[in-house]
């Protein structure tokens, strides 16, 4: 049996990489008014770099770089919120983390954690507000990442721009009981 690292691992490719940064951007719109605004600062500046580093194809920080980052974010939000336990410090050390996650995706398999972190921000939207527009923001959101989803798990299937996003609005209602 081969080493862990001996086995294959499927690149994650662009266009699914552009479409989960855009989808994980979207999830986090709404927090930004409860997160200390470094957060939402260093969130979106992390997706921007990985967006840069993608569109460039730039090698990734190494992994010392991105755990000091996570120490200092994980720090970042003890300081602010005196916790890391609760509903305030949850969400900004979910958003931190999953910031942290960007700096070292590379793989299929690391998008599809991802897609399931993103769907976890837009919950935890539900936390703070229930109002008609921001669940109606947040299903948008929704058909966001499983566009994002899609893409990631058929990655060579040639989909043009919004091919994604037509796909996951068929899917969408046809669940619709």
């Amino acid at each position: 049996r081969p080493a862990p690292s001996a086995l294959p691992v499927e690149p994650l490719t662009l266009p699914a990489l552009l479409w989960l940064l855009s989808a994980l951007a979207l999830a986090v719109v709404p927090h930004a008014w409860e997160l200390p605004v470094w957060l939402t600062v260093a969130f979106y500046g992390v997706a921007g770099w990985r967006g840069f580093i993608a569109l460039r194809d730039r090698r990734l920080p190494p992994r010392w770089l991105v755990l000091v980052v996570a120490m200092l974010a994980g720090g970042g939000v003890l300081v602010d919120f005196r916790t890391l336990f609760g509903r305030d410090a949850g969400v900004a050390l979910l958003v931190a983390m999953t910031a942290c996650k960007l700096l070292e995706t590379r793989a299929l398999r690391d998008g599809v954690v991802l897609v399931f972190l993103g769907y976890l921000l837009v919950m935890s939207n539900l936390l703070y507000s229930q109002e008609v527009l921001m669940v109606a923001y947040l299903f948008a959101v929704v058909l966001s990442m499983l566009a994002a989803q899609v893409m990631i798990h058929r990655q060579h299937a040639g989909f043009r721009a919004l091919a994604p996003l037509r796909l996951t609005g068929k899917m969408a209602l046809q669940a619709i009981p």
